[in-house]
This record gives structure tokens, C-alpha cells and sequence, in this order.
């Protein structure tokens, strides 16, 4: 077996998940090689990562100096393009390394090379995670949706069922188990549809105490610790939360410390409305900016009373949602999609309205309250981040490409 890992994204959890990979490949000694394409980007900020693997006799790593095309521009025709480029990239790496199979670690963005023509010139195999499913939510969300939802939707299926007819096309892995029903009704029979774990590190715990951790951010005395974590853009929601938190009654406003950790919001309206709650006196507001360290981001969930998922309308799965669940730590999140719908089956928090600041700002009251019950499952959320492990993840994105279609 040449096995061909692909990825051309280094944000988020792109670093997580082929370390998972790579980390099972090596220490399980699968047979074959394993050709690693990255972009410059990805070697560059996972470099020791990259080092440990390549150590392996059996394991390279080629970063890609080929830049996607979406930094200066939006739009479904940038989308396209984009999407376009990163086929052609794929197509230069097959034709370079010569796989028996590809596993395409965000095929999301390969639908349109896929659905127009991307061919190889010999029987390669792909694989791919699919991240965004959403053309299923309707039957999962109250309400009838928007024209525009609907026309959404059709269009979604339209480009995957085209895209999963590609003849190179495998298996398809979905991080949404409650998408698994409505894609394979979608693929050709010869298309496997997997269900995929999420990639928790299981087992790590903070080097630090909570306490300790408080300390040194500099959370006020008697002060709840609501965690923001992750890249600070308006899909996240940033600026209804800070709007729900401006709307607190001020005895449980100064019950609150918000803590947001990810990468810098200066100049946007949140950065404004951030500093506005802060001068006001009742939430404080603390931010970690930039890329936060895997040993930070531990001791960040160990010390969080609560995590805010105040996500607008998100689309696939949260490797947030599984770390709070893992540290024992309730959210607040959407009652929307998939999130939602972990949410209320698993009993990890509360779901709320995340457009609405009020509805936020209920929630959150709830949490501050101490005279109200904040709902929480410890066991049910320790249940699920027991299932959904980085081991677990790379075990059941590997064993398919190695197994024959029964």
C-alpha cells in the first residue's frame, strides 16, 4: 500500500487530526509507505510533528509552496475556484508520488474537482472527510427554514452526488453521525459512508491546577470562568455574546469572567463591543490572542467553569464540544444542527437561540444564577469523550483503507 495523506489547511483542527493519523500509522508500523502533502503553512507551525513522523524509514513529507486562493477574496465563484486549484494540486501529487490511495483529510473543498472531471491515470483510490453536511438539519431543526435554506440544500446534494460518482471516490467519512443516513442515500453503492469519531487527545490532563491557572490570568476573586475558545470571527458568534453579557443584570454580571483564547479580533466590531464591556466595569474580559499551545489549551479547560459555543448557524462537528465534555466542564451552546443536537442527546449544557443576545444572555443567566439548575450530565459527557478519542478517530479513518469492500 502507498498511502497518499493530503491536506492543504493548517488552521483549527487540520494539526490534530494528521497528527492522529500519523501517530497511528507509525506506532501500528502499517505496512506500505506514507507520503505526507502539506502546505508550506502546515509545515511550518507543526514542524516537530512533522520531524517525528518523517523519523519513520517508511514516512515523507512534502510541503507544497502552492497557496490557496481565498485570502483576498468571497463568494461562491472565489469558492469554486479555490476548490478548482486545490484539485489540480492533488492531481500534480498523485501524479508526483504515484499512491494506491488518497486520503483527503477536508474533501469538502475537492466536491468540485471531484464532480467535474478530476481523473487520475490509473486506478487510484480516494478518501475523504467530509466536514459540513448540513442539507439534513431541516429534519433536525424546528421550523420550516428559508427559500434560501431550501435552494441551499439542493444544491449541496446536487454537488455531493456528483462528486461521490466520481469513479476514484472510496470512502466517504462523516464526523456527523446524524448525516451517516441521508449521505449514503446519496452515494453509489460502491461508495462506503462511515461514521467518523471526533479527535480528543484522551488521557491529558493539566500540568497546572486550576487554581493555579486562575492565578495567573488574573481572574478576580468569586468570578465563574465562561471560555471562548478558538479563532475569534463572527461565524463564532463573538459579538452576540458579548451582547448577551452586556445585557446581564449587574450582580451576575460581576459573577463573570470571560476568557477568550484564539486569534486577535482588533479592528472588527467585536473588538469594539470587547472593549466596551470591559470599560464598563461588571464581566471581566481577558484575552489570550494568537495561536494558544496544546499544554495551554488544556490547562485552559481544566480551569473553565463554563465553555460558550455562541456559534451562528454552524455547520459539522466541534472538537470544542468533545475537550469541554472530556475536562467535565457544561456549555452553552446552539439548538441548531449538529451541535445542537449532541447538545440536548448527550446532556452537555444548554442550548439556546445563539442569534438572539437575549437568549444568550438567559442562558447565561441560568449558569451565573446560583439559585437556578444549570443542566449537566457528567457521566453522559464523560461517555462521550471516552468514544470520541484521537486512537479511536485515526483507527476508523485507517481500517477502510486497508479493507477490502465487502
Amino acid at each position: 500500500m502507498r498511502l497518499l495523506l493530503f491536506d492543504l489547511y493548517h488552521q483549527g483542527h487540520h494539526g490534530q487530526f494528521v497528527r492522529a493519523v500519523l501517530d497511528h500509522w507509525t506506532r501500528h508500523d502499517l505496512p506500505g509507505t506514507l507520503d505526507v502533502v502539506v502546505s508550506r503553512e502546515f509545515a511550518e507551525r507543526y514542524g516537530d510533528m512533522l520531524a517525528t513522523a518523517e523519523a519513520h524509514p517508511r514516512v515523507r513529507v512534502y510541503p507544497t509552496d502552492e497557496r490557496l486562493g481565498l485570502r483576498d477574496r468571497t463568494g461562491r465563484r472565489a469558492v469554486f475556484e479555490n476548490d478548482l486549484r486545490i484539485g489540480r494540486v492533488l492531481r500534480a501529487a498523485v501524479e508526483r508520488h504515484r499512491p494506491d490511495h488518497v486520503l483527503a483529510m477536508y474533501v469538502d473543498h475537492l466536491q468540485a474537482s471531484l464532480a467535474t472531471g478530476l481523473r487520475f491515470r490509473w486506478p487510484v483510490r480516494l478518501s475523504g472527510i467530509y466536514f459540513r453536511p448540513s442539507f439534513h438539519y431541516r429534519a433536525m431543526t424546528r421550523g420550516p427554514g428559508t427559500a434560501r435554506a431550501r435552494l441551499d440544500d439542493v444544491q449541496k446534494r446536487t454537488l455531493l452526488r456528483l462528486a461521490l460518482a466520481n469513479p476514484h471516490v472510496d470512502t466517504l467519512f462523516s464526523l456527523d453521525p446524524y448525516a451517516v443516513g441521508p449521505v449514503r442515500a446519496l452515494a453509489p453503492p460502491r461508495v462506503r459512508v462511515v461514521a467518523l469519531p471526533e479527535a480528543f487527545e484522551a488521557g491529558t490532563t493539566p500540568d497546572e491546577a486550576p487554581a493555579a491557572t486562575r492565578l495567573r490570568l488574573g481572574v478576580e476573586e468569586g468570578r465563574a470562568v465562561l471560555l471562548l475558545f478558538g479563532s475569534l470571527d463572527p461565524r463564532k458568534g463573538v459579538r452576540e455574546l458579548l451582547a448577551a453579557l452586556a445585557g446581564l443584570p449587574e450582580p451576575l454580571a460581576r459573577r463573570a469572567c470571560l476568557v477568550m483564547a484564539g486569534e486577535a479580533i482588533a479592528g472588527s466590531e467585536a473588538a469594539d463591543a470587547a472593549a466596551a464591556l470591559r470599560a464598563r466595569g461588571t464581566v471581566q474580559v481577558l484575552h489570550l490572542d494568537g495561536f494558544v499551545p496544546d499544554a495551554e489549551v488544556h490547562r485552559l479547560f481544566g480551569a473553565a467553569d463554563l465553555v460558550v459555543l455562541p456559534y451562528q448557524r454552524h455547520v459539522g462537528s466541534s472538537g470544542i464540544l468533545v475537550r469541554a465534555a472530556a475536562a467535565g466542564v457544561p456549555v452553552l451552546g446552539p439548538t441548531y444542527g449538529m451541535l445542537g443536537a449532541r447538545i440536548a442527546e448527550h446532556r452537555l449544557g444548554e442550548g439556546v437561540d445563539t442569534s438572539d443576545p437575549a437568549d444568550l444572555a438567559r442562558g447565561l443567566a441560568r449558569f451565573l444564577d446560583p439559585h437556578l439548575a444549570f443542566p449537566f450530565d457528567a457521566e453522559a459527557a464523560r461517555a462521550l469523550a471516552t468514544a470520541n478519542t484521537e486512537q479511536a478517530m485515526a483507527a476508523a479513518l485507517l481500517a477502510p483503507l486497508y479493507s477490502p469492500h465487502p
